[in-house]
């Protein structure tokens, strides 16, 4: 087998907007929102794209972030995200969005090994979100 890597994007993927409520492992609600960008044509897929995350959550959830295309298709987007704290803890965002209709969202946890402990990957959150799906070229509203 042979693995050919994804070619640049041979059309644009357009924005999408969203907003997500999630439950952590202890019961803990916290919400985030944002807007992924537009990929445009001839973008690398491997290539992360910057957004910022807003809402009320443990303020390492929120700000400026990286986030990587992972599927787009006229009725479902697909979308990778994650921060790394100081000390190495890393937080995975996978959004999984479906046009008109209440989609999923899960963040796993993953601590580095420390003394003789391995690393560990939890279950961080659950969550349940509601999208835009923006039309490529559309601006953000006021802009």
């Amino acid at each position: 087998m042979r693995v050919v890597p994804e070619p640049p994007l041979g059309e644009a993927r357009p924005a999408t907007s969203w907003s997500c409520n999630f439950f952590d492992a202890t019961g803990e609600s916290f919400t985030v929102e944002g807007r992924f960008p537009e990929a445009p044509v001839g973008w690398d897929p491997y290539t992360e794209l910057e957004t910022v995350v807003t809402g009320q959550a443990p303020t390492n959830l929120l700000g400026a972030k990286r986030v990587r295309l992972a599927k787009s298709a006229p009725e479902v987007r697909e979308y990778l995200m994650y921060e790394v704290t100081p000390e190495s803890v890393r937080y995975d965002f996978n959004f999984q969005f479906v046009r008109d209709a209440r989609s999923l969202a899960t963040v796993t946890r993953y601590t580095p090994p420390s003394g003789d402990k391995l690393g560990q990957i939890v279950a961080f959150a659950t969550g349940h979100c509601l999208s835009k799906f923006h039309a490529v070229g559309e601006k953000e509203a006021g802009s």
